[in-house]
């Protein structure tokens, strides 16, 4: 993939289109969306997140901790009712 095309795939407008949708499937979560190309090895292209800096990156520790122990999180199983405001 050529430096030109990675950007028109991971540029802001796109994140954050991606981040409202999120949003919008899944209200009062906290969310991050992490994009990166895997070509070229594993480099951040883009992050956007609904909480703050501070929350989130004890959340993505707590992820990462649990990746490196091979004790990933089970996504909860929710009623679709539940998500309703």
């Amino acid at each position: 993939m050529s430096a030109a095309n990675n950007s028109l795939k991971l540029n802001g407008q796109k994140m954050r289109d991606l981040a409202d949708y999120v949003k919008s499937e899944i209200p009062g979560c906290g969310f991050a969306i992490i994009a990166f190309e895997v070509e070229n090895g594993p480099k951040v292209g883009n992050y956007v997140s609904n909480v703050q800096d501070e929350f989130m990156i004890k959340a993505l520790e707590t992820q990462l901790n649990a990746l490196k122990r091979g004790k990933t999180f089970k996504t909860p199983e929710v009623e679709t009712s539940q998500l309703q405001s």
